[in-house]
């Protein structure tokens, strides 16, 4: 049975998004998904509320995404809170990559990386250290549609496993992205993780023809900074986002993700 699967969501955990749990489970229903990640940053907090409610319908993944000193990376089906487990952020704001890693293999987590292209100093270099990649992040927008390009045929190039996921900041973003697995109709998580470790497959994608959503948690994110550097940051936004990428809706393959598209990826499905 095909299903699909968001699998980068945020909460209210993370400190610039304001969706709780339940509220996401609502728009995953909504947008047909089998079920989420709740990848808060740099938190478990949002994971662990997750499966306190997770419904019988939806399957919840923990995660957490760490901020490292390579970029985002996504870490799926932890077992126990980074912090208590004794791991912390280094002076610089970051996680230490390496601490990351044998965290990670500590609790028989699994390491992809998040928007690969995108804002980070990913490598091919950490690969090795890495289960996997993010094949498509719904928040790259078409103006950075490239981005998602680069990370399909990478992974499709060395057969790697993928994920997928909407990046969603609010509610009307979730299962803009997301991984397409054949799964029994309600999967157990060892059901999915074996599929999802798979390489070879499809996601989903759907971009928004409109400014970037992104847009607008970041003006709330940016609302709790002192008023005047605020209004210099949002009006900045408001203008670049009435000018955000007017020929996009010209261009054949932003047009086709607009509607949503599948996207194969290491083979036929």
């Amino acid at each position: 049975m095909e299903q699909r699967f968001d699998l980068h969501i945020h909460s209210c955990h993370s400190p610039d998004c304001k969706s709780c749990p339940a509220d996401l489970f609502a728009a995953a229903r909504r947008a047909g998904l089998s079920g989420v990640a709740i990848t808060d940053h740099d938190s478990f907090g949002g994971s662990q509320e997750a499966l306190a409610l997770a419904p019988r319908d939806l399957l919840v993944v923990p995660g957490v995404e760490f901020s490292t000193e390579y970029g985002h990376i996504l870490c799926y089906f932890l077992k126990d809170d980074p912090y208590a487990a004794g791991l912390r952020k280094g002076a610089d704001g970051f996680f230490a990559f390496d601490e990351l890693c044998a965290f990670a293999c500590a609790q028989n987590a699994e390491l992809f990386a998040a928007h690969p292209y995108r804002g980070t100093r990913f490598t091919e270099a950490l690969l090795p250290r890495l289960r996997g990649i993010e094949a498509f992040n719904g928040g790259n927008t078409p103006r950075r549609q490239d981005a998602n390009d680069r990370a399909c045929a990478l992974a499709g190039r060395l057969n790697l496993p993928f994920s997928a996921g909407s990046d969603a900041h609010t509610l009307s973003a979730v299962g803009t992205g997301a991984r397409i697995l054949d799964l029994p109709e309600h999967p157990t998580l060892a059901q999915f993780r074996a599929a999802l470790t798979a390489p070879g497959g499809a996601v989903f994608g759907r971009y928004s023809p409109a400014a970037p959503e992104h847009f607008w948690y970041a003006q709330m994110f940016r609302g709790r900074k002192k008023y005047r550097r605020a209004a210099k940051q949002l009006a900045m936004g408001l203008a670049g986002a009435l000018l955000y990428d007017p020929f996009a809706p010209l261009r054949a393959s932003t047009r086709a993700i607009a509607r949503g598209a599948v996207i194969t990826i290491g083979g036929s499905r």
